[in-house]
């Protein structure tokens, strides 16, 4: 016999539609390498495990209310919420969310994303996280960048 938990938690997964993976780069930086002429630190290749492979759903959150500042000026946060199966494993904060396949927007696909907050609940029917955009592009348009 199905409980409302069940009921819950197999809807709830009925509506997770897209494919996506979460990785951790377990060592940090410790076994990066400083690239001499970028001043960056490079990880080596293969540098990430992976932690979850399999569906999930994701949408966009409001956060005009989450800002900072950058070079005086403001900066609004893009902020995603995200859903994955109960029975997915731990997500630390910081591990990268990518987005392999989205049904409904193509424009995820391949999207990568910080994870910036876990919760959790004595009854929840998915795993929730919030996840963030990670930028590399910060539109400069200084010409010796």
């Amino acid at each position: 016999m199905s409980t409302f938990f069940d009921i819950g938690k197999t809807f709830i997964e009925t509506k997770m539609v897209d494919t996506c993976w979460i990785r951790r780069d377990i060592p940090g930086v410790l076994d990066d390498t400083l690239n001499t002429t970028t001043g960056l630190l490079e990880p080596p290749e293969d540098d990430d495990s992976t932690i979850y492979q399999g569906t999930c759903l994701i949408k966009a959150q409001s956060t005009k209310d989450m800002s900072y500042e950058k070079g005086s000026q403001a900066v609004f946060r893009k902020s995603y919420e995200v859903m994955l199966p109960q029975d997915a494993p731990h997500v630390e904060l910081g591990d990268v969310f990518v987005v392999v396949t989205s049904v409904n927007d193509a424009t995820l696909d391949g999207k990568e994303f910080r994870v910036t907050e876990n919760r959790y609940s004595t009854h929840a029917t998915y795993r929730f996280l919030r996840v963030e955009d990670i930028q590399t592009d910060y539109n400069s348009t200084n010409p010796t960048s």
